[in-house]
């Protein structure tokens, strides 16, 4: 095993009047340029094959400077961070057998119902590039960067097998209402709303378009974090499925911001609006203890409009009172990141804010 990492960001440009490494530009061969960038000698052979199908893409080494026992142990310092599903091909070996993963003889569920810790050889093989060097597998070392040559034609391209192909932005609201979106009176299409996420979090718009596809992509708005119809999330967005541990209820909880109340409060049932304060006394409100959930509706005034839930962990009770409860006296620590994503624009614009700061290495 060699001893640094190596690890590669691949730039993929559709245009042939892109920048690349010509392979007949130079005198040295492809593979002599390779090694000359500083790629091992075995990562050459897999790359070669990738520039004769697709020259116009460009390898680029990225090194860490890490020796590779080091990072393998670093990686592996939290058993419950690093999961493999039990039905995976590779079978027990990948699985982690310490006692803390595999006690009693029985394998440790970290993750939903099937994930456990993984060994040490699935951390190895995971994490060596030169066990993914195929037209299948390379996309996973593409650049996440913003690269202005991205267009709104390739955007367009990763999404036109989803609602989101050519067409403006139209969600349920969390009044239940079918609406369109604007921004400066203007209809906002999907492929925009992209191309701004990129430019403003400095992500790559091709990267944040396939995460789209990925995690919520299908013929019609109705999976995962994109439908705006679940209960009690209703009008809620997770277009990237952030915080989704177990399942897409969870994601749409952490992009309503997890509201609740920090004190003992009331609940009031009615506000009147030409006083714009909400109406009190016996039978219009209730008494609603510290640490109560609840989904953000609207605001008026000094209020929220809300609806109360319980549950987690992707169940949640969907019959709880909707009403007004004064803004004072909530928990707003995570109405961060522009949350509650209340539209879908808000979820692919603040979103790729958020993957920037907390997961993007480059």
């Amino acid at each position: 095993m060699f001893k640094k990492i190596l690890s590669l960001i691949i730039c993929v440009f559709i245009l042939a009047t892109v920048f690349s490494m010509p392979y007949n530009a130079y005198a040295k061969t492809y593979k002599e340029q390779l090694l000359e960038a500083g790629f091992p000698e075995s990562y050459v052979s897999s790359l070669e094959t990738l520039h004769n199908k697709y020259p116009n893409w460009v390898f680029v080494p990225f090194k860490t400077g890490l020796d590779w026992q080091t990072a393998v142990n670093g990686e592996r310092s939290s058993h419950s961070k690093q999961l493999v599903q039990m039905n995976s091909s590779k079978g027990d070996p990948y699985y982690c057998q310490c006692e803390k993963c595999k006690p009693s003889g029985k394998y440790k569920i970290q993750e939903g119902s099937t994930w456990v810790s993984a060994s040490e050889q699935a951390v190895k093989y995971y994490m060596d590039p030169r066990n993914w060097l195929s037209e299948k597998y390379i996309f996973q070392f593409e650049s996440t960067s913003y690269e202005s040559s991205h267009t709104k034609a390739g955007v367009e391209s990763i999404i036109s097998s989803t609602w989101m192909k050519n067409a403006d932005i139209t969600y349920n609201s969390t009044t239940s209402q079918k609406t369109t979106f604007y921004l400066n009176n203007k209809t906002v299409k999907y492929s925009d709303a992209i191309l701004s996420a990129a430019k403003n979090s400095g992500m790559s718009a091709y990267y944040l378009a396939s995460k789209i596809v990925q995690e919520v992509g299908a013929a019609n708005p109705t999976t995962g974090g994109s439908c705006g119809t679940r209960e009690p999330f209703i009008g809620m967005y997770n277009y990237y499925n952030i915080g989704a541990n177990t399942g897409a209820m969870d994601g749409l909880e952490w992009a309503s911001g997890y509201l609740m109340t920090n004190q003992d409060t009331a609940l009031y049932y009615y506000y009147d609006t030409a006083k714009n304060t909400v109406i009190t006394g016996e039978g219009n409100e209730e008494k609603l203890e510290s640490g109560q959930r609840m989904s953000y509706i609207a605001t008026y005034g000094d209020y929220y409009y809300v609806k109360l839930y319980n549950g987690g962990s992707g169940s949640f009770s969907t019959d709880g009172k909707m009403g007004f409860v004064n803004i004072a006296h909530l928990r707003k620590d995570y109405f961060n990141y522009g949350r509650p994503w209340t539209n879908p624009y808000l979820s692919i614009y603040h979103g790729a804010e958020y993957i920037a700061r907390n997961f993007s290495a480059n």
